[in-house]
């Protein structure tokens, strides 16, 4: 799995908050290496195991009870194995909603995937429902993920307001 392992992360943060959310992490501003259009961008190093070329939501900012297309691609340079996992925050406003660790093989299987990851390019899109009960207000949602070796995957902020 090369790209799904990036919409998995944002799936998952969006699954288990019941919402995406708004809420800002200090980016590492000395290595930031790419902002995408919208609310979404990647937070990852040069370093990073996986070059993410784009994410895009869709709608961007989300829509209360409405599908959200999410679409990725990028270059997965090193086999993600088994001990791979995501550190996923979310925050409405100030109120923690979700700081939670997953694991990423279990969680590629919703998008058709299974590890080992094979390295490799790959642009993937998922849809999920947004939950209808997703309170308003201004999401901040943190994903960091890392090899089973310790080595840095990929990191993604989202940040955006939901309306009611």
């Amino acid at each position: 799995m090369r790209i799904p392992l990036i919409l998995t992360a944002l799936t998952t943060l969006l699954t288990t908050a019941h919402a995406f959310i708004d809420i800002q992490y200090p980016p590492r501003a000395q290595d930031r290496l790419t902002t995408f259009e919208g609310s979404v961008e990647s937070c990852g190093t040069p370093d990073d195991i996986f070059k993410l070329e784009y994410i895009r939501m869709s709608p961007d900012p989300p829509e209360r009870g409405k599908p959200l297309t999410v679409a990725v691609k990028g270059k997965l340079l090193e086999e993600v194995k088994e001990g791979a996992y995501v550190d996923v925050k979310v925050n409405l406003g100030f109120i923690k909603l979700v700081d939670q660790r997953f694991d990423v093989c279990e969680n590629v299987k919703e998008v058709g995937k299974e590890c080992p990851l094979v390295p490799g390019e790959e642009e993937v899109t998922h849809t999920v429902d947004f939950p209808r009960e997703a309170p308003p207000g201004r999401y901040v949602v943190h994903a960091d993920l890392t090899n089973y070796d310790g080595k840095h995957i990929a990191c993604i902020n989202a940040n955006f307001v939901l309306k009611l």
